[in-house]
């Protein structure tokens, strides 16, 4: 298995801050955010797109599980 680094840039305020960060199981190779505005981000790392994002939450999303 090959080493590699992976980084990626977020704009300051661009999603507030992270409270929970995991491997999504559903969408292949993208990460899943709970966010501190209340928004869950899904991320691809390989070009720091947004995949998906679910809104609806007024406060900072303090734990989130994939089912």
């Amino acid at each position: 298995m090959t080493n590699f680094t992976m980084r990626l840039t977020v704009t300051v305020g661009q999603f507030g801050g992270f409270t929970k960060l995991f491997w999504s199981t559903f969408f292949t190779n993208c990460l899943v955010a709970a966010s501190t505005l209340g928004d869950v981000y899904v991320i691809d790392p390989r070009n720091g797109s947004v995949v998906k994002t679910i809104k609806g939450h007024v406060a900072s999303i303090n734990d989130i599980k994939e089912f």
